[in-house]
């Protein structure tokens, strides 16, 4: 059937270490054929891979067991494939220059649901930030186990992520967002996972000033002791922007989400290096991040239409409250000045 195919796998054998085992491509008309053929050990000998290469098919082909041939079956794992199979008729992330700041319980759930969805493919880029490191305290709810301990977080996020998506173009910076705020500019959507207000009003103010000549940014955070997430794009000038959620700092939110009555219980363990932390499952982290690459992936596909969303986790805390594009606010100090 194909002449030349058997001088092609006796130089194939002839460059291996071993000079017994070869794993074989051959494309034909009719398809695309993957075998191992390994040499059964009694024939590895000198006399007959070196001395009489070439009459070794002959010698070979007259003990049928002196050759195990296994066929295999490929599957596709190229980027459209694997970053597309599950969105259906969506599109995906490739393409898109994504900037995320903040890899830690939610964080790092979010980089690698986004990173699933094709961000950093197709000459994208997604770039991870943070300045902390990861703790033993971290463990229990963070996409990271041990064997990162001690590592920068955005740093550790990346390094797993390449390992299980080598396909992808993510890159890391330990560096605190607020020493090199102007790389937000250089993105197509810029996503705030903090969960600091301080971070996220500052990220607000650098953005409004640049408006509408800057990419969206995306807050997600969790209200309580996980009960209830919560997302927020800001972009457009019409619209609210970060501080319109909550014009005076000590105020209300204009959205509350919490029950009356409902306090937030905080941790404390010095002993553990814990100096202060909200305790909420892991479960409610992961919750978070879903809602967040959910408002990314409709960001991508043109879909605006709820700029503020919830997920009410545990409903005897918290509020369910309508998703939609709240109006800014007059009186905003960031952006009650803007002409609109």
């Amino acid at each position: 059937m194909a002449p030349n195919a058997l001088g092609v796998v006796e130089a194939s054998f002839a460059r291996t270490k071993d000079h017994h085992t070869q794993w074989i491509c051959l494309s034909a008309p009719n398809g695309r054929f993957f075998v191992s053929a390994e040499i059964a050990k009694p024939y590895r000998t000198p006399e007959i891979l070196k001395n009489r290469r070439g009459s070794i098919s002959r010698t070979l082909g007259r003990v049928p067991t002196a050759v195990v041939i296994s066929g295999y079956v490929g599957v596709p794992v190229d980027e459209d494939y694997v970053f597309s199979r599950n969105l259906g008729q969506m599109k995906n992330l490739a393409g898109k220059r994504i900037l995320l700041i903040g890899c830690g319980t939610v964080g790092g759930f979010l980089a690698q649901q986004l990173a699933q969805s094709g961000a950093g493919a197709h000459g994208g880029k997604l770039l991870l930030v943070d300045d902390d490191t990861l703790q033993g305290a971290n463990l229990g709810r963070h996409l990271l186990g041990a064997p990162y301990l001690t590592w920068n977080k955005a740093e550790a996020c990346a390094d797993f992520l390449r390992l299980q998506l080598p396909h992808l173009d993510i890159g890391s910076s330990p560096t605190s967002i607020t020493k090199q705020i102007d790389i937000l500019g250089r993105y197509d959507i810029c996503v705030d996972a903090t969960g600091e207000e301080a971070l996220s009003i500052a990220l607000n103010e650098h953005a409004v000033r640049r408006r509408p000549d800057f990419p969206p940014m995306l807050y997600v955070w969790i209200e309580g002791n996980g009960a209830a997430a919560v997302g927020f794009m800001a972009h457009d000038p019409e619209r609210a922007c970060f501080k319109c959620l909550k014009v005076d700092l000590a105020g209300q939110k204009r959205f509350r989400l919490l029950r009356d009555g409902v306090e937030v219980e905080a941790g404390r363990n010095l002993a553990c290096g814990d100096a202060h932390y909200i305790p909420f499952p892991v479960s409610r982290a992961a919750s978070a991040a879903g809602l967040a690459c959910d408002m990314v992936l409709d960001w991508s596909n043109g879909d605006e239409r709820h700029r503020w969303r919830s997920i009410a986790m545990d409903h005897r805390r918290a509020i369910e409250i309508k998703d939609g594009n709240p109006d800014l606010i007059v009186r905003c100090p960031a952006c009650g000045n803007e002409p609109t």
